[in-house]
């Protein structure tokens, strides 16, 4: 059965011009765009100061109509990983063969984990779907070096990392922004 749909996976707080990067490259794919947004329980901190639906809306702003969903992490990667499953076959699709995940492994997403009873260390979170045999479509890191870390700290030196709509919409939080 052919691909249908591409999965991307972040916290996207906010939501940059790197994430665009990967849904441009989904849509050029010839492929329906899913965007699975991570931590969803955690908002109104310095690392995650943007509560899930503000997060929804900034992908809408420059994706109207994409597909956005969003869910907690936890400290078990089983459960997490049975959550991301299961918003996919029952919000995308029940064929998970018409599913590739898009990624790129940064340097800092290397940690220790336990998946499935079996410890990996120094791997990274990626090898889930390696284990699973989930297909996934690994992306070289855009020229864009961009990190939302960054741009929390630094909103106006680092807002051309952003879509002006996001943008305005941060700096305003002005939900009835026209697309």
């Amino acid at each position: 059965m052919p691909l249908k749909y591409g999965v991307i996976l972040g916290r996207m707080q906010p939501m940059h011009l790197g994430h665009q990067h990967i849904i441009d490259k989904i849509i050029a794919d010839g492929l329906e765009p899913i965007v699975i947004l991570g931590s969803a329980q955690e908002f109104g901190t310095n690392k995650n100061p943007y509560h899930p639906l503000e997060r929804i809306h900034m992908v809408q702003l420059v994706y109207p109509g994409i597909k956005v969903f969003a869910i907690d992490d936890c400290d078990c990667w089983d459960e997490w990983y049975y959550k991301l499953i299961s918003t996919i076959t029952l919000c995308v699709t029940d064929n998970l063969d018409e599913v590739t995940i898009y990624l790129h492994d940064k340097l800092e997403d290397l940690q220790n984990f336990t998946f499935r009873g079996v410890d990996y260390t120094n791997e990274y979170y990626s090898k889930l779907y390696k284990v699973d045999g989930m297909y996934t479509t690994k992306l070289q890191l855009s020229d864009i070096q961009v990190r939302a870390k960054l741009i929390r700290e630094d909103l106006e030196g680092n807002k051309h990392f952003l879509h002006p709509k996001v943008y305005d919409f941060i700096t305003t939080k002005d939900y009835n922004a026209h697309s």
